[in-house]
């Protein structure tokens, strides 16, 4: 039977509590969208080629592996390793114009430019050089010619992670 005594919310505190908790949620909302916003960086996008998803680079060694060498060099206080004879294949659809790797050296990453005797065309395979210091982590990224600009960029997204230790000592 109906209760004379139950009641439920006025119409007008129901319309506050609506108000109220889409105000709320608004608020949530536009502060997940406002730190997005803060993360989206358009100039890293614009460095980047739309080409660069057809990029790629295998590393490989040679059938005779007395072509690898491996030479030491003292930088700046560091002992650091030369491996002479990796070859380097373009996977890819455009030709890589060099390849550059990034290395930790200390506490600092350092990068630069891998020894290429020249561009590896598509499917085309070459000898060339890597180096390393303490950490033998070594993270390879090609750059490519954009054919809608003719500028060489690079291709960070497109990265090989290899242990060089273990290309050393296959």
């Amino acid at each position: 039977m109906y209760d004379m005594y139950t009641r439920g919310i006025s119409p007008i505190l129901a319309t506050i509590l609506l108000i109220g908790f889409t105000i709320a949620m608004a608020g949530v909302v536009s502060n997940v969208l406002i730190k997005q916003a803060k993360k989206f960086n358009p100039e890293e996008q614009q460095k980047e080629s739309q080409y660069c998803d057809q990029a790629n680079v295998a590393i490989g060694l040679p059938e005779n592996l007395a072509q690898v060498t491996t030479t030491s060099q003292n930088i700046d206080g560091v002992s650091c390793s030369i491996i002479n004879g990796i070859l380097y294949k373009n996977k890819g659809a455009f030709t890589i114009h060099k390849l550059t790797t990034v290395a930790q050296i200390g506490k600092t990453k350092s990068s630069e430019d891998v020894l290429l005797s020249g561009p590896i065309a598509p499917q085309q395979t070459i000898s060339g050089a890597i180096g390393y210091c303490q950490d033998p982590e070594i993270t390879l990224y090609p750059w490519i010619q954009d054919p809608e600009t003719d500028e060489i960029k690079p291709c960070p997204s497109r990265t090989l992670t290899i242990n060089a230790l273990e290309v050393q000592q296959p």
